[in-house]
């Protein structure tokens, strides 16, 4: 990391577990952070490791995204079907002790620090309990438990919780998140997705009264904006909801609005739906959503709204994550700049090659492949092999 110019070497997971065993450190405690280092947001152990469905609560971020040559979401999620995620961490919290210890531990923790001291939060895993608490001294998440019994009086089912002494427990489930199974069911057929997708719709109407004639939409809409909720659920979205027994189970009802298009909420679970699960594309065009559910003539009102009103103002650090996070667009340009590598290498290196013997080490199918690309050019005196 040449911004940061950092000082001493780089070691494996196998390596620092050497070192320390040599120091007579037996009781290790292995934490993974990712993405990163420089940018925490998850943290795993052993006794909790990511799972392919949890992909969806990873940010991959970089100090220099346009170095990066392939999509690293791909290759973690390689490594958690083969079992290897422990060694392929991108970096280490170790605990090493003497002797063994009984306390509590967390087995799992998720940092969002960028909304602010008032609505930053930590959510760790505990004794099969989840919690959640604010991240800094004047922060709090009592909304997030009055929200989400209020949600409850209008029959929608909301995970179990209870507020007590600024955090807020819940259980933890064992259930695939709604966006996880809406992605699969458009793999299967666009039928199931949207009905499914119909379901999650009419659950919307549902979570609270419709009022008639009254709209408190910051900006005016053109023509009609459909019904309007009392009070709009800004994150009654698919990755806050599980798939739970066959029936939707609501949590994390953070912020909430008075007066709003029920479409403004469905509209902000299906972006959040699609930039979680960008292969969904490959299966239901975005833009067959918005046909469906007749978002076209509101979606730039809408995408203006939640970028410059709601987004801007609740994550402080917005412009600093965008200039972090990788694009396909860089992708695809660093891996055509790779596939030229092998002609800027044979630039490089041969260019004064002048009278110097050219040996080759190694008579296999590389050896091969220079031979037939470049012996024309540079004809190695002789070639060597153990």
């Amino acid at each position: 990391d040449s911004r940061l110019d950092p000082q001493g070497d780089c070691y494996t997971r196998q390596e620092w577990q050497e070192i320390f065993q040599l120091a007579e450190l037996v009781q290790p405690r292995f934490h993974y952070v990712m993405p990163g280092w420089h940018f925490p947001r998850n943290i795993y152990t052993d006794d909790y490791l990511p799972a392919e469905n949890s992909l969806s609560r990873m940010e991959f971020v970089y100090v220099c995204p346009e170095n990066i040559i392939r999509s690293e979401r791909e290759l973690v999620k390689d490594g958690i079907k083969n079992g290897i995620f422990p060694c392929i961490g991108n970096s280490f919290l170790m605990e090493w002790s003497r002797a063994p210890r009984q306390d509590r531990r967390a087995t799992y923790v998720d940092m969002t620090a960028d909304k602010g001291h008032q609505a930053s939060a930590l959510i760790y895993y505990i004794d099969r309990k989840v919690c959640k608490k604010p991240l800094f001294p004047k922060g709090s998440v009592a909304a997030i438990y009055k929200n989400g019994e209020r949600l409850r009086s209008h029959g929608i089912a909301v995970i179990a919780q209870k507020y007590q002494e600024r955090c807020l427990w819940m259980p933890y489930i064992h259930a695939p998140l709604m966006s996880d199974v809406l992605f699969s069911k458009a793999k299967e057929s666009s039928a199931g997705f949207f009905s499914l997708l119909e379901q999650w719709w009419q659950y919307i109407l549902r979570s609270s009264a419709i009022v008639a004639g009254k709209c408190d939409f910051p900006i005016d809409l053109p023509g009609e904006c459909g019904p309007i909720l009392a009070k709009a659920y800004l994150d009654f979205i698919p990755s806050n909801c599980f798939f739970y027994q066959g029936k939707f189970l609501i949590f994390d009802q953070e912020y909430v609005c008075a007066n709003y298009p029920a479409k403004f909420v469905l509209y902000r679970g299906v972006i959040v739906l699609y930039g979680i699960c960008p292969e969904l594309r490959k299966y239901i065009p975005l833009p067959a959503v918005i046909e469906k559910y007749g978002l076209a003539p509101l979606w730039q009102a809408f995408q203006y709204v939640d970028s410059e009103l709601f987004i801007k103002k609740l994550y402080f650090y917005t412009s600093c994550r965008r200039e972090h996070q990788i694009t396909y667009r860089v992708l695809l340009r660093n891996k055509r700049l790779l596939s030229q590598l092998s002609m800027v290498a044979f630039q490089d290196l041969f260019s004064d090659l002048g009278p110097k013997t050219l040996i080759l080490f190694g008579a296999g199918h590389w050896c091969e492949k220079f031979l037939q690309e470049y012996g024309n050019h540079c004809h190695p005196r002789y070639i060597v092999d153990n």
